[in-house]
């Protein structure tokens, strides 16, 4: 690489440094938030994907990569998997996923499902297993009938307000066998090392190396991790089993010890 050197500074050609083509974060409003998102599933299937402005529903960067690296993985790796995705937005990973194979839900807050529901029926096929739900990080997950196989997640890694609810939907979602697969921007060191800390005694989690991704998506802002559920961390609806048998026991305990005194 040339670069033309004053004083300490090495100042590199523009070229050198010019973001990939497939990158939206510096485009416009318009085409960022409003415009019809096309993504290239196959040279023979392009999916178009509503975009909503004013609910912050566009695709992010982090599932595009997302979706390039699970079309990387080996055939049938997702076929019959029953999957969700959580933080859906415009539905890009889920859609990917369920057009690979897999028995898809996709999940958003309530004010997000309508754009949600509308790209899943403009670009599912009639053979494809997609659907659109409402889900509420934090909330009960029993109608999901957990565990699942693989849980999909493209930048939802932002605000810490949510990360307790978060996590919890993920120790809910999950036991030691599923897949989770977080894709997200690096924008601010300390948000996500306090969600990384919240993991912690919870989950195990790698970083899928670069040499993993498909070619042309490796990017140095954005990552992918894969989460494992550590084993015996209980969902907090079976904690909650586990506090009021607690309550039953020592109440039986108690009556026990006022009939022995009787």
């Amino acid at each position: 690489i040339n670069a033309e050197v004053q004083g300490e500074l090495a100042i590199f050609p523009y070229h050198h440094m010019a973001e990939p083509e497939w990158r939206r974060n510096k485009r416009s409003y318009k085409e960022r938030f409003e415009d019809i998102f096309q993504y290239e599933f196959s040279k023979d299937r392009i999916l178009h994907l509503e975009q909503e402005g004013a609910t912050v529903s566009c695709v992010w960067d982090a599932s595009i990569v997302l979706s390039k690296y699970l079309q990387s993985l080996p055939v049938n790796s997702l076929a019959d998997k029953r999957v969700v995705e959580i933080g859906a937005g415009c539905g890009l990973a889920g859609i990917v996923a369920g057009a690979l194979g897999a028995k898809t839900v996709l999940t958003d807050m309530e004010e997000i499902v309508p754009v949600l529901q509308r790209n899943v029926n403009s670009n599912k096929s009639n053979n494809e297993d997609i659907s659109v739900r409402t889900l509420l990080w934090g909330s009960d997950v029993s109608s999901f009938k957990p565990p699942v196989d693989i849980i999909l997640g493209a930048d939802v890694v932002y605000e810490i307000q949510g990360f307790d609810y978060l996590i919890q939907t993920l120790k809910d979602l999950a036991d030691t066998h599923t897949e989770i697969y977080i894709a997200y921007e690096n924008r601010w060191s300390d948000v996500e090392e306090w969600f990384f800390s919240g993991l912690a005694g919870s989950f195990t989690w790698r970083k899928v190396p670069d040499s993993d991704l498909p070619s042309g998506y490796v990017h140095s802002k954005i990552q992918i991790v894969q989460l494992h559920k550590i084993v015996n961390v209980t969902s907090v609806h079976d904690e909650r089993k586990v506090e009021s048998d607690h309550r039953v026991a020592a109440s039986d305990s108690s009556a026990d010890v006022k009939l022995n005194i009787g």
